[in-house]
């Protein structure tokens, strides 16, 4: 799954840095750049599995593939001009939740 990440108006260039995190671990972090105002970062449950076996990737409803935990993505962006912004995503099984703006 894909994250995109959307600066601000007049942010352009900078540094994304993001945690992918559920309750009790730390699932991934890291850095990418921002390019012409944007950004993407990739969670993938699947890989992250083989060293998280908690991670549930059976899905709730049927059995095959599928997402079923609470998973945050938090993201700090250090903008070129010297301004930080702050976002998070909410991943609840295949449901997306930002906050309200």
């Amino acid at each position: 799954m894909n994250i995109p990440i959307v600066a601000p108006p007049g942010t352009d260039t900078g540094t994304v840095r993001y945690t992918i995190a559920m309750p009790g671990y730390l699932l991934a972090s890291g850095t990418t750049p921002l390019a012409q105002g944007s950004a993407t970062i990739a969670y993938d449950p699947v890989a992250l599995s083989a060293t998280f076996p908690n991670l549930d990737v059976g899905g709730r409803l049927a059995y095959g593939p599928g997402l079923a935990d609470t998973v945050w993505v938090s993201v700090a962006l250090d903008g070129a001009d010297g301004r930080l912004y702050a976002d998070h995503v909410t991943l609840q099984g295949p449901d997306v939740y930002r906050p309200a703006r």
